[in-house]
């Protein structure tokens, strides 16, 4: 029992930050869905931000700055999703149907943005770090950016986007051994999932039915 609390007074802040990055994947997944009269996309969204403020604590007394960087987006990104998504409501505070799909020119976005991303972030690890799998690691990095603003914006197509990275970092993170972060990463990619069907099945359904689905 000691050794347990004596980890958790080293390691709490890590330990919310998964919690709560967890939760915020599981209630976006909802959409419009209402839990104790909140929608799933305001408990989302806040613990978004709660989940980048505890790991930019996290990376930055680690000394680990490119991912307190990579944080600090999500926590812009959370704040502003929380806000987009609640600007689309109605007089009566309703959800008004805003999902969305890419074009093909919006898909033509991403994989132009992708390859020049990911060859960009991945030369300049490659020659200014001794980081391994750089080209690998900058590709799910920025698949990450991607799939994270496409998510504020209600795209639907950010959970293909976020499943591709998901299954690209479990094998990485096998491969080094990280088993704990691969169960994490693992329940995101269900919750991803969840949101494939969710999402999909609100896209068709009357709006009166959106919260409570």
């Amino acid at each position: 029992m000691f050794e347990v609390l004596s980890w958790l007074g080293v390691h709490w802040i890590e330990l919310i930050g998964v919690i709560t990055g967890a939760g915020a994947v599981f209630f976006l997944a909802q959409n419009e869905r209402q839990f104790f009269g909140v929608s799933a996309g305001v408990i989302g969204w806040t613990l978004g931000v709660i989940n980048a403020v505890f790991f930019m604590v996290l990376f930055f007394n680690q000394l680990l700055f490119a991912d307190l960087t990579l944080n600090a987006y999500y926590f812009i990104t959370s704040a502003l999703g929380l806000y987009w998504w609640q600007s689309k409501r109605g007089r009566e505070g309703k959800p008004v149907r805003q999902i969305t799909r890419l074009s093909w020119k919006g898909w033509l976005a991403v994989t132009l943005i992708t390859i020049g991303g990911t060859w960009a972030f991945g030369t300049f690890l490659g020659s200014m770090t001794i980081a391994q799998f750089v080209y690998i690691d900058s590709f799910t990095t920025v698949l990450s950016f991607i799939g994270q603003y496409l998510l504020a914006r209600k795209v639907f197509d950010n959970w293909y986007l976020w499943i591709i990275a998901d299954v690209i970092d479990i094998g990485l993170y096998a491969y080094k051994g990280l088993y704990l972060v691969v169960g994490m990463t693992v329940v995101y990619m269900v919750f991803c999932v969840m949101g494939i069907i969710k999402w999909k099945r609100d896209e068709s359904a009357p709006l009166a039915e959106l919260v409570a689905a």
